[in-house]
């Protein structure tokens, strides 16, 4: 009985724990990605390396992401929106469109209450800082 009773609050603590991560995100960011690659260097009209945008987290598990691309940005030109499934597990972020199997998972670098370090793939920086 009394392993029963450990084992249960173990798993409450671990459940806080990961709510406290989640309510970390909640809210909405400005956002900047970078990339740090060597792609893209003396590709004729890419001259711009970062990409600015917004991103609202949101308690139901969806994100809205907006990227502002602009002529001469690696990323793209367009700005576009997205709506996406959003889930926090250990130091990853991962994003996903929930229709399919496949997803992106941003590794959390650092965070601190208002400012999150995230890399994807080791070549695109994302920081995201709270508006």
């Amino acid at each position: 009985m009394k392993s029963i009773v450990i084992v249960a609050l173990m798993l409450l603590v671990l459940s806080c724990n990961q709510n406290k991560d989640t309510d970390l995100l909640v809210g909405t960011w400005k956002a900047r990605w970078h990339d740090k690659s060597a792609m893209g260097h003396g590709i004729p009209g890419i001259n711009c390396r970062t990409m600015d945008g917004a991103v609202d987290f949101r308690r139901d598990g969806q994100v809205n992401m907006k990227a502002y691309g602009h002529e001469g940005c690696i990323f793209m030109e367009d700005t576009v929106m997205h709506t996406l499934n959003w889930t926090l597990i250990g130091d990853s972020l991962q994003l996903s469109d929930g229709k399919s199997q496949s997803s992106m998972t941003y590794r959390i670098v650092s965070r601190q209450k208002n400012v999150i370090q995230c890399s994807l793939i080791g070549d695109i920086e994302l920081k995201l800082t709270r508006n």
